[in-house]
């Protein structure tokens, strides 16, 4: 088990500036050392997990966004979705490549 490194005294004097008596304050910073951080996540594994859902967000666009772009634009022509849903799905400036419609094969 990985233990959270408190510093004890720190967080004792910030809870007592706070109102807490100091048998409350204890009680709080020896149930922080308690928790088991071996679960929580780093920045790293953060930053690990948003590189691989990037590409597999990259995957998905490249294989299926063309198709996808297509089959909207036909419900388009034949306006199978209300207008308010078209503004929201076409906002990116015209030729930024960013539109749902501006997808090319």
């Amino acid at each position: 088990m990985q233990s959270l490194v408190v510093d004890t005294n720190s967080v004792i004097k910030k809870l007592e500036q706070r109102g807490f008596s100091r048998a409350q304050a204890e009680g709080i910073t020896e149930a922080l050392k308690e928790l088991d951080a071996s679960s929580l996540a780093t920045k790293t594994d953060l930053k690990d997990l948003e590189i691989i859902l990037t590409c597999r967000l990259a995957c998905w666009i490249s294989t299926w966004g063309p198709l996808t772009a297509r089959l909207f634009a036909v419900d388009l022509r034949i306006g199978a979705y209300p207008s308010s849903s078209i503004a929201v799905a076409s906002t990116a400036p015209s030729g930024s490549g960013q539109g749902l419609l501006s997808c090319s094969s």
